[in-house]
């Protein structure tokens, strides 16, 4: 079995809070979700920074995990596509 390969670009391009990876993305949305907590209140300021702090390294491996099942996915597809022909 190949060692699959892993484009660091899809999980995070680099630029930030406007990023394009899964990471970035994942990281934005998390953002927004907790300043909406916060507005309501339904947290603490520290309360987030600790939802913050214990999501990153859960979103950066669900990230990789992604990545990494990209190409398992496309070869199963291209099986199937070859067993129905």
């Amino acid at each position: 079995m190949a060692i699959p390969e892993i484009k660091f670009s899809n999980i995070t391009d680099g630029s930030g809070v406007d990023g394009t990876g899964y990471f970035d993305i994942a990281m934005k949305s998390l953002g927004l979700h907790i300043d909406e907590a916060l507005k309501k209140q339904r947290i603490t300021q520290s309360g987030a920074g600790e939802v913050y702090a214990q999501a990153i390294p859960a979103i950066m491996e669900q990230a990789l995990k992604f990545e990494l099942s990209k190409e398992q996915t496309e070869a199963n597809i291209a099986l199937t596509k070859r067993k129905l022909i």
